[in-house]
């Protein structure tokens, strides 16, 4: 459970740096970032839960954070994003979800 939380926490700043750094991607709002965050937190813990320790918790993040992101900008009103700001901000997603990994190792 604490994992998971910590998770949300670094997907939802990793989101608004990408959001502030990142001309191409758009959030618009905390609201959509925090849906955002709490889906990628959701999959990226299931996917990791089903794989067990064989897979990076870096590369997890970014596989799917990419389509997540993609798909809410899709679904959710308000945010602009194109290809490069997509696999732009889904690398930042997959940096700090590595960063998190290492720090509760």
């Amino acid at each position: 459970m604490w994992r998971l939380l910590i998770r949300f926490v670094f997907s939802a700043m990793a989101l608004l740096c990408a959001g502030l750094l990142i001309p191409d991607f758009r959030p618009g709002g905390l609201t959509v970032i925090f849906l955002d965050a709490i889906l990628i937190a959701l999959v990226v813990q299931f996917i990791q839960s089903l794989l067990g320790r064989g897979v990076s918790p870096g590369l997890a993040g970014f596989i799917v954070s990419a389509p997540l992101i993609y798909l809410s900008g899709a679904v959710l009103p308000g945010m602009r994003l194109n290809l490069t700001g997509v696999l732009l901000s889904a690398l930042i997603i997959g940096a700090a979800d590595a960063f998190m990994a290492e720090m509760l190792r």
